[in-house]
């Protein structure tokens, strides 16, 4: 797990793990919603509101992720990854699948 984690700063460039849960559940459900607004993200990566909101701003200025206003209710935010975002995760877990090797 220490790998893995020191494969994530290295590829991502992030220690935090409030940002990294939120680039997962962008991820991981982008097949059924390709994109959350920050309430749906924030329920999904267990992390505070305004955490999140402070995480997008900076996962934004890192290009990891993308954002536009909802045109139903200008009041929201849709938040998805970029395609930056997205091959850096692939990266990440092409290289250690489900999360690394068990040690016998």
């Amino acid at each position: 797990m220490l790998a893995f984690r020191q494969r994530r700063i290295e590829q991502l460039g992030l220690q935090a793990e409030p940002p990294f849960a939120l680039l997962v559940a962008l991820y991981v459900n982008e097949h059924w919603e390709p994109y959350l607004t920050s309430t749906r993200l924030t329920q999904l990566a267990w992390v505070g509101m305004s955490s999140t909101l402070r995480w997008i701003d900076k996962l934004l200025a890192e290009g990891l992720i993308e954002h536009s206003d909802d045109p139903e209710d200008l009041r929201k935010i849709k938040v998805s990854l970029s395609a930056l975002g997205r091959a850096k995760l692939d990266a990440l877990f092409q290289d250690h699948p489900e999360g690394g090797e068990s040690e016998p």
